[in-house]
């Protein structure tokens, strides 16, 4: 814990303490965002009405570009974070390209629906979710990787792949099981967790073996979700960022909540920004992927029981 308490110090003395005064209006703004979304469904408004596949995509895109750049913009606008954007500019672009495939595309559940005549609809549903998780994943990480692979000489190439020392971030997980649990007494949680629970729609007896399928392909999601968020644009950037990297990426990773309980989504703000320092000091991601799988795990177990 000492080594996760002197990523903190270092981030305040680096970062807020000398910039912190930059940081309030990209925070007030993810507040409204937020509360748009709570109030008035915002991203639905945006995302849900019948558009062409391609309009879709460049909307998602925009967005993406938009809620991570204006905060990245308004806290670098006074100091050097964009002097090398031709350089990386390019390859986050592409990145959030892949982000945007990924949120707009749905041809993976038109080819399964094809194939699912006959089937009944705990079979159907499992092997929705399953689906999705892995398409999910990997329609991530194939791109990120093959950008790391390119672009290995002008950014840091696999995001935060390497070793790195683990033990403090399983103490940190003990830790935030008590949060869980009690976390897992309200309503809100309880009509969203577990998860697995969905693939039975008309009750019946919860087979073992696809409960365990379903989880493996659900923490699948999460360590793609961290090779995005603390890995790519993190890590990969921080030789041009700096610290700066950290709470834009924290602000989009806010919105990847939206349409969940609204507690897990305001803590998704003080867990993505640990996470980002953590990543940033460690340059390694595995200590976020411990800790995203632990307690999505952590919350499926505890609802459950």
């Amino acid at each position: 814990m000492k080594t996760l308490g002197g990523y903190l110090k270092r981030y305040y003395q680096e970062e807020l303490q000398p910039h912190g005064r930059s940081y309030v209006m990209p925070v007030l703004f993810i507040c409204l965002l937020t509360a748009a979304e709570y109030t008035f469904g915002f991203e639905k408004l945006l995302f849900d009405i019948k558009y062409s596949y391609w309009v879709q995509f460049t909307i998602q895109w925009l967005y993406i570009l938009i809620i991570w750049g204006l905060p990245l913009w308004w806290i670098s606008r006074n100091r050097m974070a964009f002097t090398c954007w031709k350089t990386w500019l390019p390859w986050l672009l592409l990145g959030f390209a892949a982000y945007a495939f990924r949120s707009t595309y749905r041809g993976h559940f038109e080819w399964l629906t094809d194939r699912a005549v006959g089937w009944d609809p705990n079979t159907y549903y499992f092997y929705w979710f399953t689906v999705a998780q892995w398409f999910q994943a990997l329609s991530i990480m194939l791109p990120l990787l093959l950008i790391g692979l390119l672009a290995r000489k002008k950014l840091d190439a696999f995001h935060g792949l390497k070793r790195a020392k683990v033990q403090p971030y399983f103490v940190l997980l003990l830790g935030a099981a008590a949060v869980v649990a009690l976390a897992s007494t309200q309503a809100d949680f309880k009509d969203y967790y577990p998860r697995f629970e969905k693939m039975w729609p008309e009750g019946g007896n919860k087979q073992l073996g696809r409960i365990l399928a379903f989880e493996v392909s659900y923490a699948l999601d999460f360590f793609a979700t961290e090779y995005l968020f603390r890995g790519f644009l993190v890590l990969a950037f921080a030789r041009f960022l700096g610290p700066k990297a950290i709470l834009p990426m924290t602000i989009l990773y806010v919105t990847i909540h939206f349409g969940k309980p609204l507690g897990e989504t305001i803590s998704s703000f003080f867990g993505g920004l640990l996470l980002g320092v953590f990543a940033y000091y460690s340059k390694s991601i595995w200590g976020g992927i411990i800790l995203h799988i632990g307690l999505a795990w952590l919350m499926e177990l505890t609802v459950f029981l």
